[in-house]
C-alpha cells in the first residue's frame, strides 16, 4: 500500500446496500495511495413513487421516447447533493467518482492539486461510458497522457470527473429541474460543453454498470447493425433530403441556443464545432488495466498528433507523504 499522497478532495458515491463495492473501491484506491471521503447514495428504492414526476416534471423532460426510471433521478441527486457540499466547503478542485470503477495506475495524477487546467475549466472528465469509437481533438500532454476534447458521446458517463469551484458555481443553477440524464444534462452542449475536458486514454473505467443509475442496456452501442434485406445505399432524393433537414436543424438550434444561453455561449459552441473538424476517430481508449504512466501505451494516431514541446510545470504527482 502505498502512502497518502497530496491530492485534491475525493468523494466516493456508494449505496448503503452495496457494501461490497465499497471495499473494492477502499482497496483500490488505498492501493494508490487516494484517501476519500464517501458518500451514502440516495438509493431508487427509497424514493417515494411520485419522486420521478416531482423532481423530472414531464413537460420539461427532453427525452420524449423514454421517462427516467427511480434509479436515475436517485443518482442524479446524489450527485447533485455532492456538488452542494463542494460548493458548500469552498474547494477549488474535487473529484467525484462511483464505486465500480477499474482505476490505471497513473490515476492519481490527475488529482493533483499543482496540475495544469486550461483557463476556464468547468469539468475534467476521466472516463467515458464505453463507446466503440470516438472522435477526439488532442489538445496538449496532460500527465503521461493527452488532453483532449470528444465531441458525440464524450458526455455519456458520470463515474469519474474532477469539477472545479467555477464548474459547480455554473452547473447547480442548471440542475434544477432534471431534464435529462445527469451525465447528459451536466456535461451536454447546452450548459457546459466548451468547458469539458478529457484525459485520453481514460484514466478510469466503469467496470459493470452502476446499481445507482441507468441499466446498461441504455448506454450500450447500439450502431453497425443492419437489419437484413435492408438497402444500404440510400437514394439521391433521400441523401439530399438528409441533407437539407440536417443545416436547416443546425439553424434552428443556434437560434435556440441564441434565444436560451445568449449569444456568448451559443459563440463558444460554434467554436468548439469548428475546432472538432479536426478531430480524429480513433478507439482503443478503454485500457486502464494495461496502460501505465508512459507516452509509449498511446494509441499511434493519438500520439503523433500531441503538439510536441507542449508539457507544463506542475504536471507530476505530488509524493509527500500524509
Amino acid at each position: 500500500m502505498k502512502n497518502f499522497v497530496d491530492h485534491i478532495p475525493v468523494f466516493l458515491i456508494n449505496l448503503d446496500r452495496a457494501p461490497h463495492r465499497l471495499a473494492r473501491m477502499d482497496e483500490k484506491l488505498r492501493s494508490l495511495g487516494i484517501a476519500y471521503e464517501r458518500f451514502a447514495a440516495i438509493d431508487g428504492r427509497a424514493l417515494p413513487p411520485d419522486s420521478v414526476e416531482t423532481f423530472a416534471p414531464r413537460e420539461t423532460w427532453t427525452k420524449p421516447t423514454r421517462r427516467p426510471i427511480a434509479n436515475e433521478v436517485a443518482c442524479f441527486q446524489s450527485h447533485l447533493s455532492v456538488l452542494q457540499i463542494i460548493r458548500d466547503r469552498s474547494y477549488e478542485r474535487a473529484c467525484v467518482l462511483e464505486d465500480d470503477l477499474d482505476l490505471a495506475p497513473d490515476f492519481g495524477t490527475f488529482l493533483d492539486p499543482t496540475l495544469k487546467f486550461p483557463p476556464n475549466t468547468d469539468f475534467l472528465k476521466l472516463e467515458v461510458t464505453q463507446v466503440k469509437r470516438l472522435k477526439v481533438l488532442p489538445l496538449r500532454p496532460i500527465g503521461a497522457r493527452t488532453l483532449g476534447l470528444i465531441s458525440r458521446g464524450g458526455d455519456i458517463g458520470a463515474a469519474a470527473y474532477v469539477v472545479t469551484a467555477r464548474g459547480v458555481r455554473n452547473l447547480l443553477p442548471n440542475l434544477k429541474p432534471m431534464v435529462d440524464f445527469y451525465d447528459n444534462q451536466a456535461f451536454g452542449a447546452a450548459t457546459l460543453k466548451p468547458r469539458v475536458y478529457h484525459v485520453i486514454p481514460f484514466p478510469a473505467d466503469q467496470e459493470d454498470g452502476s446499481e445507482m443509475g441507468r441499466p446498461q442496456e441504455f448506454v450500450s452501442e447500439k450502431k453497425g447493425t443492419t437489419p437484413k434485406g435492408k438497402r444500404l445505399r440510400k437514394p439521391l432524393h433521400r441523401k439530399m433530403k438528409s441533407s437539407i433537414k440536417k443545416r436547416m436543424s443546425f439553424h434552428r438550434k443556434v437560434a435556440e441556443y441564441i434565444r436560451v444561453h445568449g449569444v456568448w455561449i451559443a459563440a463558444g459552441l460554434l467554436f468548439r464545432a469548428k475546432m472538432m473538424e479536426r478531430a480524429e476517430l480513433l478507439g482503443d481508449l478503454y485500457q486502464p488495466r494495461e496502460l501505465n504512466a508512459s507516452c509509449d501505451d498511446l494509441p499511434p494516431k493519438l500520439k503523433e498528433a500531441i503538439p510536441v514541446g507542449n508539457s507544463r510545470p506542475g504536471e507530476r504527482t505530488s509524493q509527500r507523504t500524509a
